[in-house]
């Protein structure tokens, strides 16, 4: 008895313990995980449930969750991106000196992390149609390995143009510049884009809609402070009838730089100031529009300033 009790002893003692853990529950906890169409975005790492590290998580598929179509080469095609190879300031104020801090990049619109399993998604998702996508998933470490089915949804929301993030305005008497702040909600700014030309088309209207020539003086700067020709130096302002023309150049969004100067002073994240000359309003004085608003994508856009306190004087 006493043998068959030290057998078994050693047979126990040369069983190689367990290593390691790989946990029942590992899920992301971005999930859904919204990501705007043409923007770099990142998620939180896998939720590993305790598991023993390095975790390592690499992707399966990836389907159409309407459709249920299989897009993994949709999703791992290599597209070209415009980036920032460094930090463009105001001092590149020609297309030249621009293109120099300006290059492409070969990526591909989704990347999982090997390790940690984090979602990568590119500016390249400009590449992909905006729905919702699941993803299979493997996870695996020194323990062993599992697969995630439905791992997580991955929405792509169509990409934002614009983001208009300022407006305010004011009236201004003719002499002695005594301003009265009006509520900016009252401030309707009205942004189109279509494909075409990188330009951009200014326009301020009346309550009428009828437009103020910025060739007769009409709309002017207001003092020293900056308008759009300040944050695009590239190219010429174009002054017609009924509008601003600024052509911009091609780049990963526009303004390309977040700080002017003017003189001495600094003016930061791209606001414009515009003035309508008080002597073509009905009311007599000056309308002070100010607004800043960052252009996403390219093409060409529209922005209507309605002015919705005034008429334009007949001339």
């Amino acid at each position: 008895m006493k043998r068959f009790y030290i057998l078994i002893f050693l047979l126990c003692a040369c069983k190689k313990p367990v290593e390691g853990y790989l946990g029942e529950n590992i899920y992301y906890r971005n999930n859904p995980f919204n990501v705007p169409q043409g923007i770099a975005t990142y998620s939180d790492p896998i939720e590993s449930d305790g598991s023993t590290n390095p975790l390592y998580a690499d992707l399966l598929q990836i389907r159409n969750k309407a459709t249920g179509e299989i897009v993994d080469s949709l999703f791992s095609k290599v597209q070209n991106v415009p980036i920032y190879r460094t930090a463009v300031t105001f001092e590149d104020s020609t297309v030249a000196l621009l293109n120099k801090k300006l290059g492409d990049s070969l990526v591909k619109p989704f990347n999982i992390n090997h390790t940690g399993g984090r979602l990568e998604l590119t500016q390249a998702t400009n590449y992909v149609e905006a729905g919702t996508y699941t993803i299979d998933v493997n996870v695996f470490n020194m323990r062993g390995s599992r697969t995630l089915k439905n791992a997580c949804d991955i929405i792509i929301n169509p990409a934002t143009a614009f983001n208009l993030t300022y407006k305010a305005w004011s009236t201004s008497t003719l002499v002695g510049e005594v301003f009265t702040g009006q509520d900016a909600s009252a401030l309707v700014i009205d942004v189109q884009r279509v494909a075409g030309p990188n330009k951009i088309i200014l326009k301020f209207v009346d309550k009428n809609g009828t437009a103020f020539s910025p060739a007769k003086g009409e709309i002017i700067k207001r003092g020293d402070r900056p308008t759009l020709s300040n944050w695009d130096p590239y190219f010429p302002e174009v002054k017609t009838d009924s509008g601003y023309i600024y052509e911009y150049p091609v780049a990963p969004e526009f303004p390309v730089f977040s700080q002017c100067f003017i003189g001495a002073n600094a003016w930061s994240n791209y606001i414009c100031y515009y003035r309508v000359a008080g002597q073509f309003t009905d009311i007599n004085m000056n309308i002070n529009p100010v607004f800043t608003i960052k252009y996403l994508l390219q093409g060409t856009y529209t922005v209507t300033i309605h002015l919705s306190n005034v008429v334009r004087k007949q001339q």
